[in-house]
């Protein structure tokens, strides 16, 4: 007899005896996602154009090796890098227009032409060399491009001008030995010599469209498909284990744009980190804030206090400091508060070169006014620079942390998962104990236990502190269930930074003071309420 999946058989329609299995699958979870994710947008010498990226560190970057130059984003990986190796990225390259692909034609009149298979500079690099192999009348063609993998398109055949036909089929297509090629397009002529053998072709001609990059490039439009620029991260939605958790423009400092970044970071459950020009005081950087009129969590503004920044292969520089914080943050959990926590490689910021402190009136400025900047901290007998505030943009006391941000969109992307999505177009009735808001609420649930459950968090705690759902018929009635709703209320209590850590000392030589021999019990574990 037949088995079939809970649900899509009608089991009054049975008309043969016998044993019939109804599988009932077990409720799916909603899973943990990344918050490692850290998006870019800047310029490169290699790599797709407007696309998105996915790389995990300097070596795996696709737009080539980083320049010591404006928003490039190979340059802003290193830098972001040298804060922990957990950073997972999404990067997409923007070009002025004017980038080309580099070139190559084979000698001979009307020969056919290799093309690097991307625009930029690094295609330059790129040489095909022919050699003759042990089948007679067949050559191997070998792709050279430096610092990468060699590509072998062996045993071309033919004579004349199918040799040229049949090498376009092996680069562009492939062959029974191998794919195509993931450097070089060929487009084949009508010519008949055979190909001239040991002797290299360069590619040239390459360049990376990176000379008159605007605001407005980097930013991109969304209206026509596809999508440019920032809004190509749009289409990540779909996909929430690789959403970005922050994304920057690289080196962009154009105020002009914040609230367009800021519209689409609260659409995606993103935070954007945007800084002020290199110079600039903390008081400026919020006379900024205040005349384009952002007021709110989702995006993240640094003072223009730029720090020098170690990174091998490009030494001392001066670095973006919300390429820094992205770093950090890519290897904090987002309950975390970047406060007082060390950066990495952070030699100096440009005021502590010229010896001049933040004075504390300008740091209750940084925090009342939605800023934060680098300076120096100290903790644990040590001296290091760290993130001062930890602040957001937004004037509410309690949201204006950044770990308010970061896990607020962490559980919105969590809330969004297919095990949620699952409960779409299920039966829901007015029973008390109806079954789809029971299994719906024990969904939440077990979400917010995995939360709150110290073993996925650190240091005692977990990412949350509390939580309650509410999905039954208080906050559900006939009416709304009859028009296809269902309501979940989820309250969820999260940690506090400590942020003031006020000791009440009583000194002099009449205080009276009670000794405990006793050492007191340390407790290491959290006792959530039920």
């Amino acid at each position: 007899m037949p088995s079939f999946r809970d649900g899509t058989a009608n089991l009054l329609g049975l008309t043969s005896p016998g044993v019939y299995v109804d599988q009932i699958l077990p409720t799916a979870f909603i899973a943990g996602l990344p918050t490692n994710v850290e998006a870019m947008i800047g310029v490169g010498s290699w790599g797709p154009v407007n696309a998105v990226t996915a790389f995990s560190d300097p070596t795996s970057c696709p737009y080539g090796p980083p320049q010591n130059r404006l928003y490039d984003i190979a340059k802003h990986v290193s830098v972001a890098c040298q804060q922990g190796s957990v950073i997972n990225f999404r990067g997409v390259r923007v070009t002025d227009g004017t980038d080309v692909a580099a070139t190559g034609m084979v000698v001979g009149t009307g020969g056919g032409t290799f093309t690097a298979k991307y625009t930029g500079t690094l295609g330059n690099q790129i040489t095909i060399t022919f050699q003759p192999t042990a089948a007679i009348g067949a050559y191997a063609c070998i792709v050279n491009f430096p610092g990468r993998t060699p590509e072998r398109f062996d045993n071309i055949g033919g004579t004349g001008a199918a040799f040229w036909q049949n090498l376009a089929t092996a680069i562009n297509v492939g062959t029974s030995q191998r794919g195509p090629s993931n450097y070089v397009v060929f487009t084949a002529s009508t010519m008949t010599a055979a190909p001239t053998v040991n002797t290299a072709l360069a590619l040239t001609g390459g360049t990376d469209g990176a000379t008159t990059i605007t605001s407005s490039v980097l930013l991109g439009q969304q209206a026509t498909l596809p999508r440019t620029g920032m809004y190509a991260l749009a289409g990540l939605r779909a996909d929430a284990s690789g959403y970005p958790d922050t994304f920057q423009l690289c080196d962009c400092t154009d105020t002009s744009i914040w609230n367009a970044m800021l519209s689409f970071a609260i659409q995606n459950a993103m935070m954007a980190v945007v800084t002020l020009p290199s110079g600039g005081s903390i008081s400026s950087a919020v006379a900024s804030r205040v005349s384009v009129a952002i007021d709110d969590p989702s995006i993240k503004i640094i003072a223009g206090d730029w720090p020098t920044v170690y990174v091998p292969g490009l030494g001392s520089i001066l670095a973006s400091p919300a390429t820094v914080y992205q770093g950090l943050v890519g290897n904090l959990s987002p309950e975390q508060s970047p406060i007082n926590k060390a950066l990495i490689a952070v030699s100096a910021t440009q005021t502590s070169q010229t010896g001049v402190l933040t004075s504390d009136a300008e740091e209750s400025i940084a925090q009342t006014g939605g800023i934060d900047f680098i300076g120096r901290s100290s903790a644990l007998n040590q001296d290091f620079f760290s993130f001062m505030t930890g602040r957001n943009a937004s004037s509410n006391t309690a949201a204006n942390g950044d770990e308010y941000t970061r896990l607020t969109n962490s559980i919105i992307r969590g809330l969004e998962g297919a095990a949620t999505r699952s409960i779409v177009g299920r039966l829901q009735s007015v029973r008390p104990d109806d079954p789809t808001r029971l299994q719906a609420a024990a969904v939440l649930n077990s979400y917010f236990a995995d939360l709150a459950n110290p073993d996925f968090g650190s240091g005692g705690y977990g990412q949350i502190d509390n939580w309650a759902v509410t999905c039954d018929l208080t906050n559900n009635t006939p009416s709304t269930i009859a028009r296809g709703f269902l309501f979940a209320f989820c309250a969820v209590r999260y940690l506090a930074t400590v942020r003031f850590f006020v000791i009440k000392l009583a000194g002099g030589n009449n205080v009276t003071v009670s000794v405990q021999n006793t050492a007191p019990t340390i407790s290491t574990s959290l006792q959530l309420a039920a």
